[in-house]
């Protein structure tokens, strides 16, 4: 197997991993908590993940930044990088603030206590997102997978423990927050001979910072039409009812972010590959995506609706059409993230957060349609990825 292959395979080993931690640990809060306790606890889950969601761009950047380079390179680049990271944490601080208060929605379940907390795990997350990029710049794969399974494995275990020995809010933060403190420091000393030298950034401080700010108002935007869209959705299709929601929510949830999930644990791979060499593999991806896209697609309309029904009843019956569109949909993010991946790649930063942004705009625009329910979230979740896909791939075309 190619290094590639490897890679590829290591990142989606760590995914599986990472994701299905997050599953347990939110299937087990739901069953142990009581329901004030556990609002609350979803809802600074909610706060800080959107905040990593943001963060991914400093994880991009350093992936499509990062060079082999001579040690005197590398003391004078590495320093360099430093205050930027700085600043990331600080401007990061502002924007998990900002969701932690927002996602609270009145619950009481942000204090200032679990807002220091969501800054102290942010301000981690900055510096294993900053890891993990120079991992996968230099082609470390095995290292940037481990970070990613590093982290959902510690917090599994700090949140069990938890809800067996003290089941409160004040322990489960503490639980959701150390594993992004602890997993840098270990990699630290894990990754010392990748991190400690051999490797470069290829830009000064100041472009590097503002090429991360970019991808981090890209990786926003992103957030809010994968992880943030059953958030949109219930917020500007209130009108239909929490009946009509529930089976969308339901595919949302079982479908497409399986599909979202992984396609966004491979982003670093995706920049460096078309980093290296974009034509060959990226008219392949393409077609792999697009095409798999489509076989899933058609599978899920012929034994997706009985499926729902045999499973979960009467109440999540959903139709061939909307079963289809939510499938195809994550094939269209996956599309977008590897086209946002292409213009990182050719530098284009611009152009990466202007795709995702106006996904995401055309992703809640679609909700004001007069059209019924399904058909609005049919068109926001077919329509808005491939609006941002069209966009960063005309405005590359010519490299």
């Amino acid at each position: 197997m190619s290094s590639g292959g490897r890679g590829a395979r290591d990142l989606l080993v760590a995914t599986a991993i990472s994701g299905g931690t997050g599953y347990v640990i939110i299937v087990a809060a739901g069953a142990v908590l009581d329901a004030v306790t556990f609002t609350a606890f979803a809802g600074f889950w909610s706060a800080v993940y959107l905040g990593v969601s943001a963060l991914t761009g400093v994880q991009q950047e350093f992936a499509r930044a990062t060079r082999p380079t001579s040690a005197a390179v590398v003391q004078e680049r590495t320093r360099s990088a430093a205050p930027a990271l700085v600043l990331l944490t600080v401007l990061g601080s502002v924007v998990v603030l900002t969701m932690a208060v927002v996602s609270s929605g009145g619950s009481g379940g942000v204090t200032v206590a679990a807002v220091v907390a969501a800054i102290a795990a942010l301000a981690g997350n900055v510096l294993a997102a900053a890891y993990g990029g120079i991992a996968a710049g230099l082609l470390r794969w095995r290292l940037a997978a481990a970070i990613v399974a590093l982290d959902g494995v510690i917090r599994l275990l700090l949140v069990a423990a938890a809800l067996l020995f003290s089941p409160t809010f004040p322990a489960l933060v503490t639980a959701i927050v150390l594993p992004f403190v602890i997993t840098p420091l270990v990699i630290r000393v894990l990754g010392r001979s990748t991190l400690a030298g051999g490797f470069s950034v290829d830009v000064a401080r100041g472009r590097l910072l503002r090429n991360i700010l970019g991808t981090m108002l890209g990786a926003t935007a992103m957030g809010v039409m994968i992880s943030g869209y059953p958030f949109v959705l219930t917020v500007l299709s209130a009108d239909d009812g929490a009946k009509a929601l529930a089976p969308v929510l339901l595919m949302l949830s079982l479908v497409r972010a399986p599909i979202a999930i992984v396609m966004l644990s491979l982003q670093s791979f995706f920049i460096v590959s078309l980093r290296d060499g974009a034509g060959t593999r990226w008219r392949g991806l393409v077609a792999l995506i697009i095409g798999g896209g489509l076989l899933v697609s058609v599978a899920a309309v012929v034994v997706g609706p009985p499926v729902v029904l045999a499973i979960f009843g009467d109440e999540y019956t959903v139709g061939p059409v909307l079963v289809g569109a939510v499938t195809m949909s994550g094939a269209l993010v996956g599309l977008t993230c590897l086209s946002g991946a292409r213009a990182l790649a050719f530098n284009r930063h611009d152009v990466y957060a202007l795709g995702w942004v106006a996904a995401a705009v055309a992703a809640a625009l679609a909700h004001l349609l007069p059209l019924p329910l399904d058909a609005r979230v049919a068109l926001s979740l077919c329509l808005a990825p491939a609006i941002g896909s069209i966009i960063h791939v005309t405005s590359t075309r010519r490299r």
